[in-house]
């Protein structure tokens, strides 16, 4: 394993605490409860300022392919109208 003398931004190149870091990683795994992980690696290590502007943690949570369906869009659609 290699070892860092200093922790730095992956973005903006910034040399910080690795505290304040956040690790980004793809994780590869069947789809499933309980799927054991096949491969996972990181992406990025991310600063507190540059983890805000990263567009894939700003995404809504569990808003993921196969996770659309006729009845929640209907259900979606009518609580927006109600809203407005």
């Amino acid at each position: 394993m290699p070892h860092y003398t200093d922790y730095r931004c992956t973005v903006c190149r910034q040399v910080t605490l690795k505290q304040l870091l956040t690790v980004k990683k793809a994780v590869f795994q069947p789809l499933g409860a309980g799927a054991k992980i096949i491969k996972s690696r990181t992406v990025a290590w991310l600063c507190n300022e540059c983890v805000e502007l990263d567009p894939e943690y700003m995404l809504e949570a569990f808003n993921a392919p196969g996770h659309k369906s006729e009845s929640l869009e209907r259900v979606r659609s009518l609580r927006a109208e109600q809203g407005s």
